[in-house]
């Protein structure tokens, strides 16, 4: 009966692929609602097809990130050699730590491989960026997908960063895919694949092997459907990128085990994964139940209280400790060009923190400027249509965080306007400037921005806040190096970064300074911005 399901719903998927295709209408699109909910992502490579062989993979859409589950933590370098933006789920549960472990992980793995490149080439630099995307499956199950690359000066292609999690929220732990495939019915999950694979992605019909587990070793739970996900070369040539495809779960029928009738089997709690990318995913090892546990000292019961000494009535009333947050009224919307003013700037966002940040700066009449990732926005309308009501102003800081200076000028083009457009769409707004991740800069940046109106937008104070995460340190870097003019960097994806704000806002105010947007700064200070050319304040 199982199979017979299987077969009628394959043969219905091949029908509409054919009328799909009489239609003209292209197998990614939407058409009917039926195949392609979600066409899949690909990572494109970076080489081509040999001539005469293989049809080339058309551009992939454009990333937008999903984030169902979890809040963005980022691991930055802002300093090199080893330029890195690695973002990752946290949600505040016990799965925590192992997403964490392993995204560090990523890091350290790259800093040591660089690190030996430095012996024989003190020049040598490299960048490792990575993405996730997100979902939850009817408030019970979450599934990430992270993704991204990593390449230095020597490699001839970036290596692709892929780990797949999914996780039984009810219980706190990560489960296997035997806990989500009936993997009894391999062969009609794998006759479900190749028939979604070739309508998400036609390009690859002509070169589908022969089809074994190895094609569902990667797999995520979608609130759309179940994402496989397809290694570069794994299965198909480097220049097709990785590819995700998605199942429905309609077609998936009782082979999908988390269905309402089919409670997962069996999950237990993930061990560390492998930090090497090219590595398979790593079998689970359930914790020892017979490790020791530490238990906290109990209090002695029978230990005297301690008697408090005497209170000396002669003693002066100390002087209470001053609040360290000044209490200075909002400032005035009208700028007042005799007085002193600075830009607070915010790059890497928008995150669930920069609301947070927001509310500061509505309550003290404060603006900034938020410097923004492009495909993030999309996923935080509401926060930066709030941050263009209260007078801030939302500009690009590329589309995910690449370093432009090592682009293409047909991709630095691609991660301007694309980023642009995005922020227009959700603002109305359009800024002639950006901030370039890394604050790198090349001569083909500058060339490329200068053709497209682009001004670049960098800074002359940074407070390391994505190196110290400390709001202590953070508050006190940036009150001993504010100066009027000043331009400030710092991240509104940190807790640390807003509890800091919480006193640099007011603190500055209280010293005189107007707190503004770059606009607003650079223009009272240059006048109108040029093209092309790079400001630091």
């Amino acid at each position: 009966m199982k199979k017979s399901c299987f077969c009628v719903f394959l043969l219905l998927l091949a029908a509409i692929m054919i009328v799909g295709c009489s239609k003209d209408s292209g197998l990614g699109g939407n058409g009917d609602g039926t195949l392609s909910p979600d066409t899949g992502q690909s990572t494109p490579g970076t080489s081509q097809p040999p001539d005469g062989g293989a049809q080339a993979p058309p551009d992939p859409p454009l990333y937008h990130a999903i984030m169902e589950y979890g809040d963005p933590e980022v691991i930055k370098n802002n300093n090199g050699p080893l330029y890195a933006y690695i973002r990752f789920p946290q949600a505040g549960d016990a799965t925590d730590a192992v997403i964490a472990e392993w995204a560090y992980g990523i890091y350290d793995s790259a800093e040591t491989e660089l690190a030996g490149m430095l012996v024989n080439d003190p020049t040598a630099t490299g960048e490792v960026n990575v993405h996730f995307d997100s979902w939850l499956l009817d408030g019970k199950y979450a599934g990430i997908l992270q993704f991204g690359s990593y390449s230095h000066l020597h490699a001839a292609h970036p290596t692709d960063i892929v780990q797949t999690y999914n996780i039984d929220l009810s219980r706190g732990v990560f489960l296997e895919n035997k806990d989500i495939l009936d993997m009894a019915q391999q062969e009609e999950i794998l006759g479900l694949l190749r028939v979604m694979l070739i309508a998400q992605h036609p390009h690859t019909e002509n070169l589908i092997a022969d089809m074994d587990e190895r094609w569902l070793s990667l797999i995520v739970v979608g609130s759309d459907g179940l994402k496989v996900v397809l290694a570069r070369y794994e299965f198909f040539p480097g220049y097709f990128g990785t590819l995700t495809v998605t199942l429905p779960y309609s077609g998936l029928g009782s082979a999908f085990l988390l269905g309402a009738d089919q409670p997962p089997l069996n999950p237990i709690p993930m061990a560390p994964p492998s930090t090497d990318p090219t590595a398979p995913t790593p079998t689970p090892t359930p914790p020892d139940p017979t490790a020791p546990t530490s238990t906290p000292t109990p209090p002695d019961p029978t230990a005297p209280t301690p008697t408090p000494p005497p209170t000396d009535p002669t003693a002066p009333t100390p002087t209470p400790t001053p609040n360290p947050i000044p209490i200075v009224p909002p400032q005035s919307g009208d700028i007042d060009p005799t007085r002193p003013m600075l830009a607070l700037s915010f790059d890497d966002g928008p995150s669930a923190k920069t609301s947070l940040i927001l509310d500061l700066l509505e309550q003290y009449g404060a603006r900034a400027t938020f410097f923004t990732i492009g495909n993030l926005v999309n996923s935080h309308g509401a926060t930066v249509k709030r941050a263009v009501s209260i007078g801030c102003e939302v500009a690009g800081h590329s589309w995910d965080h690449k370093n432009l200076s090592k682009l293409s000028e047909s991709e630095i083009k691609g991660q301007l306007l694309d980023t642009r457009s995005v922020i227009e769409e959700n603002t109305g707004l359009a800024l002639p400037f950006f901030r370039p991740p890394y604050g790198a800069v090349s001569d083909t940046l500058r060339s490329v921005s200068r053709e497209l109106g682009f001004a670049l937008i960098n800074w002359n104070v940074d407070p390391m806040d994505w190196d110290t995460r400390d709001a202590d340190l953070i508050f006190n870097a940036i009150m001993h190096d504010a100066r009027n003019g000043s331009l400030i960097l710092s991240h509104d994806i940190y807790g640390a970064t807003a509890e800091a704000m919480s006193r640099v806002i007011p603190a500055l105010i209280a010293e005189g300074y107007q707190l503004v947007t770059v606009t607003e700064l650079l223009n009272h200070k240059h006048g109108a911005l040029e093209a092309g050319k790079v400001y630091y304040n």
